[in-house]
């Protein structure tokens, strides 16, 4: 919602969206910038923050930052309960990226850990969901979405060779 003082304008977050997307970006800087123990603490802030406010979506990336922050310190079953978290609050969630991006990061992580059967379960569940996806796309649109990066790697390690 836009706040308007002195003849300047700024954007000033609602408090249904703002501290859990703030909170939530805070742990994702500190997991790419910074060390692992500093994302995990932010993570665990944005949590809260998210749990406070009632934003799922929030709550569900700040699990999945959590896990892999945790994966990062080879805290294994810890790292694997965030993320099995993650999957779980995205599969409440209406958005499929959100639901392929946890199941992504489940794979990743498992894999980095040694969980190579969760890995493979995690990566095909997000292949089917981005298939399912790209189903409901215009063909053209669901060409340029499956020819994506991140998109044709996640296909790939779900052992995809070619999508339709």
């Amino acid at each position: 919602m836009p706040v308007v003082r002195r003849g300047t304008w700024r954007w000033s977050p609602g408090p249904a969206s703002g501290p859990g997307r703030l909170a939530t970006a805070r742990a994702e800087i500190a997991l790419h910038a910074e060390t692992p123990e500093t994302a995990i603490e932010w993570a665990a802030r944005a949590i809260e923050v998210a749990q406070r406010t009632k934003r799922r979506k929030y709550e569900a990336r700040s699990r999945t930052i959590l896990g892999e922050a945790l994966g990062q310190l080879g805290r294994r079953d810890e790292a694997l309960a965030a993320l099995r978290a993650a999957v779980a609050l995205t599969d409440e969630l209406i958005g499929q990226p959100g639901r392929w991006r946890a199941r992504e990061a489940l794979g990743r992580v498992s894999y980095l850990l040694g969980d190579d059967d969760t890995a493979a379960a995690a990566y095909a569940a997000a292949g089917d969901l981005i298939e399912s996806f790209a189903a409901t796309l215009a063909p053209s649109r669901s060409a340029r979405f499956l020819a994506e990066p991140a998109i044709s790697e996640i296909l790939s390690l779900a052992g995809r060779t070619s999508v339709a």
